[in-house]
């Protein structure tokens, strides 16, 4: 444990590594509150509410005491929202050979033409 003085507040605090390898700032002494426990490897755990009270010494987290701890939480990742999927468009039954459609009735005109006749 690395000891400093809190940057908000000037108290006394205890720099732990947590299992997940995020730093911590503890208060200095064991708490009856405390639930933060010596884990692993020398790695600080966090107790859930199951585990409470700890059955050994437990500290609290700087987090819980500063008045100003809000100074020094971390922001929430906002990420953007996902784009909307879309479905391909179908083109409407009646529309699918548009352009052929044309071509027949350009090619009746013609023949209608060839032959003299008039529409």
């Amino acid at each position: 444990m690395t000891t400093t003085l809190c940057e908000s507040c000037a108290a006394e605090i205890r720099w732990v590594t947590l299992e997940s390898g995020r730093p911590m700032p503890l208060d200095p002494a064991p708490h009856p509150n405390g639930n933060i426990i010596v884990g692993i490897g020398g790695r600080y755990r966090v107790l859930d509410g199951s585990q409470l009270p700890a059955e050994v010494a437990a500290w609290r987290s700087h987090f819980a005491t500063c008045p100003h701890a809000s100074r020094h939480r971390r922001r929430p990742v906002t990420r953007p929202p996902a784009p909307e999927q879309h479905a391909p468009a179908v083109p409407d039954a009646d529309t699918t050979d548009e352009p052929a459609t044309a071509l027949a009735a350009a090619d009746d005109q013609l023949a209608l033409f060839d032959t003299g006749t008039t529409p």
